[in-house]
C-alpha cells in the first residue's frame, strides 16, 4: 500500500528564463504475513521465534523537493541547473520476542524485542546537476550533463563504532551527440564517467566497508 502526493509550478517570466519547483511526499507500507520461523533440524522442521517472523511491517516515508532553472543563452544554446533534496525514514514494527535471563535462564517475554515501532534507518541526499544543450547546426545536437550526488544512509545501530554511517559522493559526467546523416540514418555517440567515494574508514573499529570506484562507459 502507498500514497504519492505531488505539487509544483512552472513559470517563464521571460523567453530566456524558466523556473520550476516541485514537492513530493511518498509513503509505502509493506505488511509481512510470515507468522512463524521454521527451524530445520535433523529431526524435522520446528517453529521458532525470532528473525524474520517477528517483523510485522515496514513503512517508508519520503520527502522530496526539487528546484530547476533553465536559461536560453541563444536559440541554439540552453543550460539547465537543478537541485533536488531527498529525505527518507524507514519505520519497522515487530512482535515481542521472548528471551532468557542470563542468570536464571527463565523465559522473559519481550526480553529480546519488546514489540514496538521504531525508526530503523534514514536516507538523505543532496543532488546537484547541470545540463548543457547545444545545437551548433541543424543536423547536430550536443548534450552534456554534470551531476553530484551527496548521500548518507544511517541505521538504528549507529551507536556501534563498527557500523558507520554509509555516506559519500558520486560525481558523474554524461556527454552525448547525435547527427542526422540523412532522413533514415542518425549517428550517435555517448560517453559516461562516474567516480564514487564511499570509503567508511572504520577498519580499526570493524570491517573496512565502503566502495571507491571509477567507471567509464
Amino acid at each position: 500500500a502507498g500514497r504519492d502526493l505531488r505539487a509544483g509550478f512552472n513559470t517563464s517570466p521571460w523567453w530566456k528564463v524558466s523556473l520550476s519547483g516541485s514537492y513530493r511526499w511518498l509513503e509505502r507500507r509493506t505488511d509481512h504475513g510470515h507468522l512463524m520461523d521454521i527451524v530445520p533440524t535433523p529431526f524435522g522442521d520446528f517453529p521458532g521465534e525470532g528473525y524474520s517472523a517477528f517483523i510485522r511491517d515496514r513503512d517508508t516515508q519520503t520527502d522530496e523537493v526539487e528546484a530547476r532553472l533553465a536559461y536560453h543563452w541563444t536559440p541554439r544554446l540552453k543550460t539547465i541547473f537543478s537541485y533536488r533534496l531527498v529525505s527518507s525514514d524507514y519505520w519497522t514494527s515487530t512482535d515481542p520476542v521472548t528471551g532468557y535471563d542470563p542468570n536464571t535462564f527463565e523465559p522473559i517475554p519481550g526480553y529480546i524485542s519488546p514489540g514496538t515501532r521504531l525508526l530503523s534507518g534514514s536516507y538523505d541526499a543532496d543532488i546537484f546537476s547541470l545540463n548543457i544543450v547545444c545545437r551548433p547546426m541543424n543536423r547536430l545536437s550536443l548534450n552534456t550533463a554534470l551531476s553530484i550526488h551527496d548521500t548518507r544512509s544511517t541505521s538504528a545501530a549507529n551507536d556501534s563504532p563498527s557500523i558507520a554511517a554509509y555516506e559519500g559522493t558520486i560525481y558523474s559526467v554524461l556527454a552525448s551527440g547525435s547527427y542526422a546523416w540523412n532522413a533514415k540514418t542518425d549517428l550517435l555517440l555517448n560517453y559516461a564517467f562516474s567516480h564514487a567515494d564511499y570509503d567508511q574508514g572504520q577498519a580499526l573499529d570493524g570491517l573496512p566497508l565502503g566502495i571507491v570506484y571509477d567507471q567509464h562507459g
